[in-house]
């Protein structure tokens, strides 16, 4: 942010006074003065204006100051229509003076949201939703990998730790109520909102759209509601049905749990039964559409067609190379389920697909797939 000139030799003067002056307290006190919250401030003050009178309760993590993690997460108390927390973090952006070298953007140019249905009579802010968004901004600082709209993340148990709920994966938006792209004193900064849903809800975003399958759940500003059901209907499937046939999706990349592409003697992919469903959707909207599919899981996988079936090794994984038949075939087959898939159209290829083994945070088991 840049610094308004002094206009004449009085103000120039007031200015020098003044730091004479915090210069001989800081001696008297032996502290140093610390960097200036300029991004820290800029987010207080965006909360402010849309809850002039509501309480910002504050969670903070004590860490070193340059460390990689957040430094605190604060709430909101809403009340009204649709009561929630609205939960915002601290530390994706750079909160203190400018230190990366883009000055476009203010560190990973994000801070995440989450708004999270609450009882009237509610008063304790939920503990599992500020480890949530930590345990998130944590997978950020370490990988590299930023969200962004339309992403997804499937967390392969309940969102809330040691909860009965169906919410098992997340979709990320622009915040329902601050949807623009911000200047701040550090570059360029957007709220990043998460919302929780279930898993046919995520299979349904990946093939086709998430914000527009999003739209079609009705879920006011994307609250998170820990305890509903599914909204996936017979009404809402027939028009993401529609929507894959005539858009494709608009996703172009899976996570999976297990996807290994064996060499030696044969093909044959292994393929954890979580992500199958996801994957036969993704053919049917992305390779059948013409596009590359990227698979992550050890290694990157991409797939799309081709005038004939082949496979190439790269330094980073596999390309994959399919014909329309071959393609076709493979959405046609897989399942969620352990099975073996022995290909017609590509002889020599074969696909696997093993039971998926979900774990709480302990390593205990609590759900098989497959």
């Amino acid at each position: 942010m840049s610094k308004k000139n002094m206009e004449n030799e009085v103000l120039e003067e007031s200015k020098n006074n003044t730091l004479e002056s915090e210069n001989e307290e800081q001696e008297i006190t032996g502290e140093e003065p610390g960097p200036e919250p300029l991004g820290w401030d800029f987010i207080d003050e965006i909360f402010g204006k849309i809850y002039k009178n509501a309480e910002q309760l504050h969670y903070g993590n004590i860490s070193p100051f340059g460390e990689k993690k957040l430094k605190g997460i604060s709430v909101y108390d809403v009340k009204g229509k649709n009561p929630h927390w609205h939960f915002v973090t601290y530390g994706l952006s750079e909160l203190y003076e400018k230190e990366s070298d883009n000055p476009e953007k203010s560190g990973y140019g994000i801070e995440l949201t989450l708004r999270l249905a609450k009882e009237e009579s509610e008063t304790e802010v939920p503990n599992w939703a500020v480890n949530f968004l930590n345990n998130l901004a944590n997978y950020i600082f370490k990988t590299g990998n930023v969200f962004n709209e339309g992403h997804y993340l499937n967390t392969n148990g309940p969102i809330a730790a040691n909860s009965n709920t169906n919410l098992k994966a997340v979709v990320f938006f622009r915040d329902a109520e601050l949807n623009e792209v911000y200047k701040s004193p550090n570059g360029s900064l957007k709220f990043l909102q998460v919302t929780g849903i279930t898993y046919d809800e995520l299979e349904a975003a990946i093939a086709w759209n998430p914000e527009k399958v999003t739209e079609l759940l009705k879920l006011p500003l994307n609250i998170t509601y820990l305890n509903r059901n599914s909204k996936m209907t017979e009404e809402i499937q027939e028009k993401v049905e529609q929507g894959i046939e005539t858009d494709g999706s608009s996703t172009g990349f899976l996570y999976l749990d297990k996807a290994e592409l064996e060499t030696e003697f044969r093909y044959i992919f292994r393929l954890g039964a979580l992500g199958a469903g996801s994957l036969r959707n993704l053919i049917r909207g992305v390779v059948l559409k013409g596009k590359i599919l990227t698979l992550y899981s050890e290694y990157k996988i991409t797939v799309q067609m081709s005038f004939e079936n082949r496979i190439e090794e790269t330094e980073h994984g596999f390309n994959v190379y399919f014909t329309r038949e071959t393609a076709e075939e493979i959405a046609g087959k897989i399942e969620p389920k352990a099975q073996m898939i022995i290909l017609e159209n590509f002889e020599g290829f074969d696909i696997i697909i093993e039971k998926s083994y979900i774990r709480d945070r302990y390593g205990k088991i609590v759900e098989v797939v497959g």
